[in-house]
Formats: structure tokens, C-alpha cells, sequence
């Protein structure tokens, strides 16, 4: 584990000398940029150890196991009336997932809300096929989340949000998806 040696100390009412203050925070700089803090609280030297050795392969998979999965959000915002699209009216971008070949992505929950207005229904697809426990949601003015079973992904997965029915005047959607990167050598 390393540690943070602050190489000058000061002492109230006394005057700071701009090397001495600048040397600190050089430590301290130095200390962040080349640590990576774990949940414990303890850190592991990140200059190179991890990246490079997981490049040149010679880190176990048990090894990297061990290391803390990675969540990703990715947010679609859809600003004004809330609408069933009809054609390219109203359709609604997908996006690309891109699966690096040392992890897996897994689509594991959802969180949505509706500014205004009474409900917005809408599914998600995967290379336009409905995602199984993700069709059918009701997004309303409270928050809310969507929580089924884990979706495994593949590279360039096509992920889309569809409205598929609206209720009053739904304004102002947001629709957080949460993507959880594991690393497997």
C-alpha cells in the first residue's frame, strides 16, 4: 500500500514559504495521479501496473477479479412532448455499446422519470428485438427504477429507447441505463 508523504509541515501565524507550499501540493498531486484508491481505503500504485500488465496480458483473471466492476450510465434526454414516434418523427437515437475483449457488459437496471404530464410507456430494444424485463414500463413524474434480471451485451449491441404510449401530455423525459463493465482477462 502506498501513502502520502507531505514533505513540509507549517504552523499557524507564521509565514509560508511559496517552495515550500508548492512542494506539498506536488506531493499530493503526485500521490493522486499515480494511486488508485480501493473501497478499503487502501491504494495501489496505478503508474502502469495495472494498464500496462493487463496489455501484456500477465495479470491472472482471478487477479483482476478482485477488482471493484465497473457501473457506466448512459442517460437519453428527451426535451418537450413526450411522443409515440411515428416514422422518423419523434424516433429517438439508439447507441453503440462497444464490449473491449478483457470485459463483459451487462445492461442491469434502468431509472426514469417524466418532468411533467401523467405517464409515458416505453420499452428498450437490443438490435431491435424487445430486452426481456424492459418492455412495458410505466415513466411517471416520480422517479423510479426498473430492475430485472441482468442483460449480457455483445460489441456494438444497438440499444434503443422506444415510446410506445403516452398518457396526458408526459413532458421532459429522462432514462438513465446502468452498465456494469467486469473485467475476464
Amino acid at each position: 500500500m502506498s501513502s502520502l508523504n507531505i514533505p513540509y509541515s507549517f504552523t499557524n501565524g507564521t509565514v509560508a514559504d511559496a517552495t515550500q507550499v508548492n512542494a506539498n501540493f506536488n506531493a499530493v498531486k503526485s500521490f493522486v495521479e499515480g494511486s488508485v484508491v480501493q473501497t478499503d481505503g487502501s491504494t495501489v500504485n496505478a503508474v502502469g501496473s495495472i494498464t500496462n500488465a493487463m496489455l501484456a496480458g500477465s495479470i491472472a483473471a482471478s487477479k483482476l477479479a478482485s477488482y471493484p466492476k465497473i457501473v457506466v450510465p448512459h442517460t437519453f434526454t428527451l426535451s418537450g412532448t413526450v411522443l409515440v414516434p411515428v416514422g422518423q418523427t419523434d424516433f429517438i437515437c439508439p447507441f453503440f455499446v462497444k464490449v473491449p475483449s478483457t470485459q463483459t457488459v451487462k445492461l442491469i437496471s434502468a431509472r426514469h422519470r417524466i418532468n411533467s404530464g401523467t405517464s409515458a410507456t416505453v420499452k428498450l430494444q437490443n438490435n431491435g428485438s424487445d430486452i426481456t424485463g424492459f418492455t412495458g414500463i410505466s415513466v411517471t413524474t416520480t422517479a423510479a427504477d426498473t430492475d430485472p434480471a441482468d442483460v449480457t451485451l455483445a460489441n456494438n449491441d444497438l440499444i434503443s429507447l422506444v415510446v410506445t404510449a403516452v398518457s396526458g401530455t408526459p413532458q421532459n423525459m429522462s432514462f438513465t441505463l446502468f452498465f456494469e463493465y467486469t473485467w475476464v482477462g
